[in-house]
């Protein structure tokens, strides 16, 4: 038992490191990836300070540092992920009158992954109206053709570098725009959005670069400053904007991450799961192992109808579907996080550092 628990105190180590070191606002990449495992370090932190407490002589001082130190641990990673569950209140509304009802189906489909069956099996049983396709290259827009015959209105802007974006859409697109925000190999949609009753709203898809990832250019790992850049102008431009607003796409950075969060605060968008669950749609494959990357945030002007993970179909993530209805008098009734003391200039020094990798 000596090694075990050996172990078990290595373990409370990584626990407790990753824990604080997340706290940290760099953009190193091996820095920022922790902010990702924190259901995973939570139950980890757990098993290992009940196994310590009761193997462990509690009478030495050393002993109860370290083990309240991982207490805290604990209690930190729950304070994170705590808005997530069904014991937090829920920041969208359930939909009352379901008047201008819009169902967005986001899918990040795994470039090479050639598996399409259940991926239209699923599109066709929950009919979207927007659906948003993420690594979407030449083969992935032939084999999606036919969803045109039904969502005659696209943006489409396949590539074979893992980014490619396409945007199916039943009803009528104006002013369509695929941008490269802050890397020429990467883009984004924007787009408004005409519905039948007559509303309309702006639709922007996303899929910033992961800290880790390779960069397309020269396979070198980066770190998050580009991801983070990518979301602040997003979150900028739908603070300007004064009508119905959503955003939706594979984020790579998951909904508690301190960029997230900022990105909420700057854009004041709400988050369906919030009060709901956490619909981790990453990493399909390995289920001990899992985030929510794939997201959806919308304005206080919608309400939520229904929110669902859908089946696996070959990639490394999950579609997810999300059914809102458009009730601009639900902004009376609804809140985003408030923005901080600091937001806005953390905002700046994110697009000054970009600015300055430029």
């Amino acid at each position: 038992m000596k090694y075990l628990d050996r172990f078990v105190w290595v373990l409370a180590v990584i626990v407790s490191a990753a824990t604080f070191v997340s706290f940290s606002r760099t953009d190193l990449w091996w820095i920022r990836i922790f902010d990702f495992p924190r259901m995973q370090l939570l139950v980890l932190g757990v098993c290992t300070l009940v196994y310590l407490i009761i193997r462990s002589d509690l009478r030495g001082r050393g002993i109860k540092v370290m083990l309240g130190i991982l207490a805290v641990a604990i209690v930190i990673q729950g304070w994170f992920i705590f808005p997530y569950t069904a014991l937090a209140g829920q920041q969208v509304k359930a939909a009352g009158d379901r008047d201008g009802v819009i169902s967005v189906f986001v899918a990040n489909v795994l470039q090479e992954n050639r598996e399409a069956a259940e991926l239209e099996q699923d599109i066709a049983r929950t009919d979207p109206d927007l659906i948003l396709v993420t690594e979407a290259d030449a083969w992935w827009t032939e084999r999606l053709g036919h969803l045109e015959k039904t969502h005659p209105h696209t943006v489409k802007h396949p590539l074979d570098n893992t980014y490619g974006m396409n945007l199916y859409s039943r009803f009528p697109l104006r002013g369509s725009e695929v941008r490269f925000l802050i890397d020429p190999e990467i883009p984004s949609i924007r787009t408004m959005v005409g519905m039948p009753n007559g509303q309309a709203f702006l639709f922007y898809g996303v899929h910033p670069t992961p800290p880790g990832g390779e960069d397309p250019g020269d396979g070198e790992r980066q770190d998050s400053d580009d991801r983070d850049a990518e979301l602040v102008v997003v979150a900028r431009e739908v603070a300007d904007h004064q009508g119905p607003v959503i955003v939706a796409g594979d984020f790579n950075d998951v909904a508690w991450s301190h960029t997230t969060r900022l990105f909420q605060r700057t854009s004041r968008l709400l988050d369906p799961r919030v009060g709901r669950g956490f619909y981790n749609s990453y990493n399909a494959k390995l289920p001990l192992l899992r985030y929510p990357l794939d997201h959806l945030f919308s304005s206080d002007h919608f309400t939520l109808v229904h929110l669902e993970r859908m089946s696996y179909f070959g990639s490394d993530h999950f579609p997810i579907l999300v059914v809102l209805n458009l009730e601009p008098e639900a902004a009376q009734e609804q809140e985003a996080p408030p923005p901080r003391e600091g937001d806005a200039q953390e905002v700046r020094e994110i697009m000054g550092r970009e600015a300055e990798g430029d």
